[in-house]
């Protein structure tokens, strides 16, 4: 195989996902999901909890983070005047 047929098998195998909305849910306890794990062709998606609970065994497992929306759980509102 040369260099450019490497470059197409390796673009067929990256699959688009839609941003995370409200309607994601955690795939462990149902929770809205905040993170987008990707394996390959596989996803997952967690809320915060789960990821901070796995999240060195998901990066040890060669998972990585592809969305993380986590710092809406942090966000402070702002005072309206």
């Amino acid at each position: 195989m040369n260099v450019a047929e490497d470059l197409m098998t390796m673009s067929a195998e990256i699959t688009e996902y839609t941003p995370l909305n409200a309607h994601d849910r955690c795939d462990r306890c149902e929770a809205q999901g905040y993170v987008r794990w990707v394996k390959t062709t596989q996803d997952l998606v967690m809320c915060g909890h789960h990821t901070r609970k796995y999240e060195l065994s998901l990066l040890a497992d060669n998972w990585v983070i592809h969305e993380d929306n986590r710092e809406v759980l942090t966000a402070r509102p702002v005072a309206a005047y």
